[in-house]
């Protein structure tokens, strides 16, 4: 109240332009009746000036030109166009009465004056043609997919004299989202739009409608309209599959997960759980959470035996895309690292001091976990007419060796052969070889049982048919088999000199260098040509 006098307040009028500014009007005589403030009331300025001396009980600022005051006293009504610098009587038409009241309808130019026994006055003022919109800016937003329509709106608000007869016009940017539905009007009206998100990828769109007007402020008229398109609450868990192995046996447990991602609007609040089939050997360990997280689950091999087991886990998140979701899970209990050979022993006849070769093997089976990629390694025993070819493979394979016996006399020999598999079920394993060599075979005592009836044992024969055409029946083939090794370098172990050689021939029919092959007629019933 610094600088108002002790008088009613009988009316207030804020500037509409700055908020810290006010005009104030009191009754009474024998003092200043009209007062203005600049900081919103902590100091008054009286504003009287050449009013006369009387009450005043209302003030009005002019709606578009609050420069321009009306106050209306006892004796009719007053107007200041320098905001209250000066002021002039305000009464053509209008009795000196008592006014008690004044009010414009905004953006009119129509003011009304509210007597004391004299009814309600009106008169016109020329106000300058201004435009605005309200609200300035528009929002809306939508989920990914949406196709639905939204429409929004603006006021827009033309003012001054012949305010209802002026036009607009409304236009937008380059959205092509946006599509406005009022593209003109007339006087004070609304401007409308249309929102299409189809087809709107994730992301905040924004397009500016401008409406025009041929009015002296406010032209164009700006609404900043913006559509946010949210993505699709959704679900994934990944990896789909996931696997374990062991082997048959084993009891410690097998722990395991996969990540489960939630994304889009409120996802960060999003429940998620998870289930899983009736697998007893699968148990979930973190089966539910909120927003992304991981799924976790622990496998327990425990007395299960050999063979592939298959659990499903699902992961379900209300109204969440991509749910359920599933991980297929299995566990693969293998057998055990195993290892055998086969056979597990041989048996090869030759004859002491036999300088030809005589090759076995056996089957080396790895069989369980791990097989393809285990080693193996083969030893044996101190013969000495035993050697490995093939010592070492890696997974199922073949341990090869060789005999020898150029130095060996009429006996029997016998050597351990040992493959060995680390970690391996059966390692190791063995094969027993054994080694008949008999006396020395006469090349002519080989041909009587074919020639004359003669006999030899069946170690013999089964010796010879072995160097021979190894058909499992001693007959020509392996005769001359044996002829050709008899006369060929080192016959260790053949019993034959120039005579016998040539007695054979004859018997044969065999030239000196032929082949067997030139030899037709090398079966057992073969014809023979037998000496005079």
């Amino acid at each position: 109240t610094l600088g108002l006098p002790n008088r009613f307040v009988t009316d207030l009028a804020v500037d509409p332009n700055d908020d810290q500014t006010a005009f104030l009007t009191v009754s009474g005589f024998g003092s200043g009746h009209v007062f203005k403030t600049t900081n919103a009331g902590l100091l008054w300025q009286d504003l009287s000036g050449n009013l006369p001396d009387m009450p005043v009980n209302t003030i009005l600022l002019e709606p578009g030109a609050p420069s321009t005051i009306y106050v209306g006293t006892d004796l009719g009504t007053y107007a200041s166009t320098d905001g209250g610098g000066s002021w002039s009587p305000f009464n053509d038409g209008l009795p000196l009465v008592a006014v008690f009241d004044l009010a414009a309808v905004e953006n009119t130019g129509i003011m009304t004056a509210a007597t004391h026994g004299r009814s309600m006055y009106t008169t016109t003022f020329s106000v300058p043609l201004s435009l605005a919109v309200d609200p300035g800016t528009r929002a809306a937003t939508v989920d990914e997919g949406s196709t639905q329509a939204v429409p929004d709106s603006a006021d827009v608000k033309i003012g001054g004299t012949g305010a209802s007869n002026t036009g607009w016009t409304a236009a937008h940017g380059a959205g092509s989202w946006l599509t406005v539905t009022t593209p003109s009007g007339t006087g004070s009206d609304k401007v409308r739009w249309t929102r299409d998100p189809t087809g709107l990828t994730p992301g905040v769109y924004v397009d500016t409608i401008t409406v025009t007007a041929a009015v002296s402020s406010g032209s164009p008229a700006l609404v900043i309209d913006s559509l946010t398109v949210n993505a699709l609450l959704t679900m994934a868990v990944t990896p789909g599959s996931r696997s374990a192995s062991v082997v048959e046996g084993a009891t410690a447990p097998i722990p395991d997960s996969a990540d489960v991602m939630i994304a889009g609007p409120g996802s960060a609040t999003q429940g998620w759980t998870a289930t899983h089939g009736g697998g007893t050997w699968l148990t979930l360990t973190a089966a539910s959470g909120t927003g992304s997280g991981v799924v976790r689950w622990t496998r327990d091999p425990t007395g299960l035996t050999e063979g592939t087991y298959v659990d499903t886990i699902t992961v379900t998140s209300s109204g969440a895309g991509g749910s359920p979701a599933l991980v297929i899970d299995s566990l693969l209990v293998e057998a055990a690292l195993a290892i055998a050979l086969n056979p597990t022993s041989r048996l090869a006849h030759t004859v002491a001091g036999f300088t030809g070769p005589s090759d076995d093997s056996a089957t080396v089976s790895l069989t369980g976990a791990g097989a393809a990629t285990t080693d193996w390694s083969a030893t044996h025993g101190g013969g000495a007419w035993l050697s490995l070819t093939t010592a070492s493979g890696t997974g199922t394979g073949m341990v090869r060796w060789s005999r020898d016996a150029s130095s060996l006399d009429v006996g029997t020999y016998v050597d351990t052969i040992t493959v060995t598999a680390a970690s391996a079920i059966g390692s190791p394993s063995i094969v027993i070889d054994s080694l008949v060599a008999g006396s020395a075979i006469a090349l002519d005592g080989a041909a009587d049982p074919l020639l004359s009836g003669g006999v030899m044992t069946p170690t013999e024969t089964e010796f010879l048919d072995s160097q021979g055409n190894q058909d499992g029946t001693f007959n020509l083939g392996d005769l001359l088999a044996w002829l050709d090794y008899c006369t060929g370098e080192s016959p260790g172990g053949c019993i034959a000199n120039s005579t016998a050689v040539e007695r054979v021939r004859q018997m044969t029919g065999r030239s000196t260098g032929e082949t067997p092959a030139d030899t037709a007629g090398a079966g057992r019933g073969a014809q023979l040509r037998r000496p005079l």
